[in-house]
């Protein structure tokens, strides 16, 4: 059982979004290399995580699941029994991080459940998705827990460079969901990356993806393609310069691309 003030991960570089993603593509990311999988109840895919583990053949002690809990669970006062639907679909002793995936109304009292499961051992670490400054200092008034991570959105279009520092300097992990900036932002064909990704002879998306990791940022890219898998955990052997930095903090628009967690209705 982990001490009550225990709540430290050591995670990753990258890992992989899972939304929508079947067993046999989950289990083509983990035989890729992939050592992170983040699911969430809400994906529906839980326990196609759970059987792509099994059948990978490597360590559990290896591998870092994480999922999270959705928000009408939030709402209606049932994280615990939520959280153990989770762990039945996953098949699993234990998640190694469990995240509220929303602020919904009533997340305070879903943090307090999540450090008793914490606590008890179910859960290696606790932490938060798409929280803003707000939500922490509300979340502050009955924690006795940190949260480990913020998973929030980031990508070249839109940094959220403020709440990064913000938590940062709070010590929490972030994770990118959406690294690229989603399908429809056509990030991936701007010019900038297109320029850079030739002077390193790399893929635009290599380029976006060692941006995060160059500011600190864990993303988590998603794909149902192999080779594109592998192409996106290609990225720690060239780094980029300054000038490269620069030019791709010009692309920020400030404007973000998924819902807003000060204002979201589902």
């Amino acid at each position: 059982m982990e001490n009550e003030s225990s709540n430290t991960l050591k995670l990753p570089p990258i890992g992989v979004g899972t939304y929508d993603l079947k067993e046999e593509q989950i289990l083509d990311a983990i035989n890729v290399g992939y050592r992170l999988i983040d699911t969430a109840s809400q994906y529906g895919n839980e326990e196609a995580v759970g059987k792509a583990v099994r059948r990978s053949g490597i360590s559990r002690n290896d591998i870092l699941v994480s999922t999270k809990l959705w928000n009408e669970d939030i709402r209606q006062r049932r994280t615990r029994e939520a959280f153990f639907e989770s762990l039945r679909r996953l098949d699993m002793d234990y998640v190694d991080l469990f995240l509220i995936h929303w602020p919904a109304e009533g997340y305070e009292q879903a943090w307090i459940e999540m450090e008793k499961l914490h606590n008890e051992g179910y859960i290696r670490a606790i932490g938060v998705s798409n929280f803003h400054k707000k939500h922490f200092e509300v979340l502050e008034g009955v924690l006795s827990i940190r949260p480990v991570v913020n998973q929030i959105e980031s990508h070249p279009r839109f940094h959220n460079q403020d709440l990064i520092d913000y938590c940062k300097d709070r010590g929490m992990q972030i994770q990118a969901w959406s690294p690229f900036g989603g399908t429809g932002a056509r990030m991936l064909q701007n010019d900038v990356l297109v320029r850079i990704a030739q002077k390193h002879q790399k893929s635009s998306s290599q380029i976006a993806l060692r941006w995060h990791t160059q500011r600190g940022i864990i993303p988590l890219p998603r794909s149902a393609n192999k080779y594109r898998l592998r192409l996106n955990t290609d990225i720690f052997d060239f780094e980029l310069d300054c000038e490269d930095m620069l030019l791709i903090d010009s692309i920020d628009t400030k404007k973000r691309l998924g819902a807003n967690p000060e204002a979201f209705d589902f």
